[in-house]
């Protein structure tokens, strides 16, 4: 979200905020205070003012800000064109903190959609600002975007380092949030890494973390976490436990993209306890959230991996039963 501090000129020089700029602060506290649809108004409005005086970095950070509410809300589409829109104006107006901000969401949300050359695209832009992270006021933000989308193309040593980078500063500032986020996306890549013993070390974080946070997404990602990583040590009934909670909470939470997570893992879980049918099922509910988030291409994943198991269901006996013996005549 914006922060005033981005707000202020760069000469030194105290001036008074324009009309846009007063739009946007008050759009940051509206939305602090979870009065979302008014923040949405004053944004839209900030927006508006910015086009007329042709501040491109003013309408930049307020297609930014829309950006990531509509990301939070599970408009991944709209979110996108935001971002899409808001790197336009911020190129424009050359300001290097505010690219790196807007590039690092609009990396991480085409990672998201599962469109893998965009999101590298933006992440490598991304990374060549890193020189502005360090005073930056949506450091952990910035960080935990590029940390996830390194993840998600396998330079997991690099995107350890930069979450470990967010988690010390979430540390510093006590947000408890921040660090249930950041666990488990440490937690997610050690699992890649076949690191057992890390992942189950910031599981436990994330799990003593998100027991102090009210946010009902967050708790179902800790508790989707758990159940991966249950399965990946063989404990299928806790993992299913694990599991159903984490979708429990994304209805809970009306979360399109944590309950689309639970039902594709739940769905991994089935499988391989050959109970196909169920599998099938989950599946087929994670490629419906996935395209209620405009995720065709996530949805296509879960669809066809959905087919693969109806295939490996056809070809596999049925439970119990018993081998024709082999005809030796």
């Amino acid at each position: 979200m914006p922060d005033e501090s981005l707000l202020e000129p760069r000469d030194g020089k105290v001036r008074e905020p324009s009309s846009a700029e007063r739009r946007l602060r008050a759009a940051t506290v509206l939305l602090e205070n979870g009065r979302i649809d008014e923040a949405v108004s004053e944004a839209r409005r900030a927006g508006e003012l910015a086009r007329e005086t042709r501040d491109d970095a003013g309408l930049a950070r307020a297609e930014n800000l829309l950006g990531e509410i509509a990301w939070e809300r599970g408009r991944w589409v709209e979110a996108s064109r935001l971002f899409g829109a808001a790197r336009e104006h911020a190129e424009s107006a050359g300001d290097g903190a505010l690219l790196l901000w807007v590039e690092s969401n609009d990396a991480a949300v085409h990672a998201d959609l599962g469109q893998g050359e965009l999101a590298r695209e933006s992440l490598a832009a991304a990374l060549t600002r890193l020189v502005f992270v360090d005073d930056h006021p949506e450091a952990i933000r910035i960080l935990r975007n590029l940390g996830r989308v390194l993840g998600a193309v396998d330079q997991v040593a690099a995107a350890d380092g930069l979450l470990a980078r967010a988690m010390m500063i979430a540390k510093r500032l006590a947000d408890t949030s921040a660090g249930v986020a950041l666990a488990i996306e440490r937690a997610r890549v050690a699992l890649t890494q076949g690191d057992i013993v890390r992942a189950d070390a910031h599981l436990g974080t994330a799990t003593a973390l998100a027991g102090r946070v009210e946010s009902c997404t967050l708790r179902a990602d800790s508790a989707c976490l758990e159940g991966e990583f249950l399965r990946i040590a063989g404990r299928s009934d806790a993992a299913e436990r694990s599991l159903l909670r984490a979708i429990e909470l994304a209805e809970e939470a009306g979360s399109d993209a944590a309950a689309a997570r639970a039902w594709r893992e739940l769905g991994e879980l089935h499988a391989g306890c050959a109970r196909f049918a169920d599998a099938v099922r989950a599946l087929e509910a994670a490629s419906l959230r996935f395209v209620a988030l405009g995720a065709r291409a996530r949805a296509s994943e879960a669809a066809r991996r959905a087919g693969e198991i109806r295939v490996l269901a056809s070809s596999s006996p049925p439970p119990g039963a018993v081998a024709a013996p082999e005809d030796r005549s």
